[in-house]
């Protein structure tokens, strides 16, 4: 998970790593804007859209993502989490699909686990429990690289490494920070 403020640099990093994956990997990035686009065989782009005036033809991050878990992708790109499709994203992390990389607007690393935590909340239809969510959290995602923007100069601030639930607390270590 990269987290970090509008204009900190979360998609030019996550295109950064990208030069790192094997080149028989597939990659598929789900974005409501084009904008990774790495120099990779086989990188594959799906974009939303949001629907027609009628009320049709609309196309979800959410829905993406349940069409990307079918085409066998070695690493799912997640442009931005912040809805409903950060439930399915923390199933399918829980379900085999491991090597997922992922933007978010938050203030920390720690905050970056919140807001998580607290969209798949918000967005769960069937009241799930938050320690299910923190089990979900500390399972899927094991890295959090927060940056910041100070007088136009991009940083990484933090990284944390998620470690587990303990007492419905999810254990971070903090790996590498730097002061405010």
């Amino acid at each position: 998970m990269i987290s970090g403020s509008t204009g900190s640099g979360k998609t030019t990093l996550l295109s950064d790593l990208l030069s790192f994956i094997p080149e028989q990997d597939r990659l598929i990035a789900l974005e409501d804007t084009a904008e990774i686009r790495p120099d990779h065989p086989h990188f594959i782009g799906l974009l939303a859209r949001p629907p027609n005036a009628d009320g049709y033809g609309g196309v979800t991050i959410r829905d993406l993502l349940k069409q990307t878990l079918r085409m066998r992708p070695d690493r799912i790109l997640l442009g931005e989490c912040r809805g409903e499709e950060v439930l399915d994203l923390l199933q399918a992390l829980n379900s085999g699909h491991q090597g997922t990389l992922a933007t978010l607007h938050a203030n920390s690393a720690r905050d970056a686990l919140r807001r998580i935590e607290l969209l798949a909340l918000l967005h769960s239809r069937t009241g799930i429990a938050p320690g299910w969510i923190r089990e979900l959290l500390a399972n899927g995602i094991q890295w959090v690289v927060h940056l910041h923007r100070i007088e136009g100069i991009r940083r990484i601030r933090s990284i944390i490494r998620v470690e587990g639930v303990e007492r419905e607390t999810l254990c971070c270590r903090p790996v590498y920070s730097v002061p405010p």
